[in-house]
């Protein structure tokens, strides 16, 4: 397995592994997410790729196939009125392949995006992750990672 930087020569099977993120989301929390279609899920990942906002790297097979990725951004707080200034390493999605799940990829994806961050002088990594997705809570906690805040919600509906 290799970790590299993304190409849009990687688009389709980019687009595959966001597709499988955005319906696990959707699964999850139908009355939150939108489905999932594959149009704009490419135009998204085009998008991504475009490197304008997000970077991203990917997990290769032996045949170059893209079988995980993250998708990342870096953060710059300046100024802000209650907050110290930080540079953080924000993390919008990581997927693993459902079939390559447990082989250690997401492990080796957050420790390159853990050397990203040193490289950049951020002084963490953030995520988000949904209640309902309890095997990527246990992952990141499983990684190290602690719980820096909750958002509830009251549901008018």
């Amino acid at each position: 397995m290799e970790i590299r930087k993304a190409k849009i020569e990687d688009l389709e099977e980019i687009t595959e592994l966001l597709i499988q993120v955005k319906k696990l989301h959707e699964n999850g929390r139908s009355d939150i997410f939108k489905p999932t279609m594959k149009s704009q899920a490419e135009e998204e990942t085009i998008e991504i790729l475009s490197g304008k906002r997000f970077q991203t790297i990917i997990a290769t097979n032996e045949e170059d196939k893209a079988i995980g990725m993250a998708i990342y951004e870096v953060k710059e707080r300046k100024g802000h009125k209650n907050l110290k200034d930080a540079r953080t390493l924000w993390v919008e999605d990581i997927v693993v392949e459902e079939k390559q799940q447990g082989k250690r990829i997401g492990t080796r994806l957050m420790e390159e995006l853990q050397k990203i961050a040193k490289k950049k002088k951020c002084i963490r990594i953030e995520l988000n992750v949904w209640n309902f997705n309890t095997k990527a809570y246990e992952f990141y906690q499983k990684l190290g990672m602690n719980e820096q805040r909750t958002i509830m919600e009251f549901s008018m509906q």
